[in-house]
């Protein structure tokens, strides 16, 4: 995504909303960054803190940037994975999920039926 992306220290952005906002439209319509012609923006804050609801797109996307290094180098510190309230999980968060399934961690959900 950038070449000075690891670099940087980057914090957490907690939102209960869509995020990314560009600007409004004069009808009050929010225009959201595109991922693919500004990634920084769509990813992050202004003072480079990540967005909550996008974390588990960026673990998806760097990983397959990075031909799988991201997951096999949690695998490798973490031989053990324990996720609670996988009935909670959605969207791209399952998709992180499976890239762990597909790793050498053995990997222990649990959940509400």
């Amino acid at each position: 995504m950038n070449d000075d992306l690891h670099k940087k220290r980057i914090g957490f952005y907690l939102t209960e909303r869509l995020s990314g906002i560009r600007y409004y439209t004069r009808s009050k319509r929010p225009v959201y960054w595109a991922e693919e012609k500004n990634p920084l923006k769509y990813y992050f804050s202004r003072d480079f803190k990540i967005y909550s609801d996008k974390i588990s797109k960026f673990v998806v996307e760097c990983n397959r940037k990075t031909n799988g290094e991201v997951i096999d180098r949690i695998a490798r510190i973490y031989p053990h994975i324990y996720i609670d309230e996988i009935q909670d999980l959605a969207g791209w968060e399952l998709e992180v999920l499976r890239l762990f399934f597909n790793s050498d961690s053995n990997v222990l959900i649990a959940g509400d039926p």
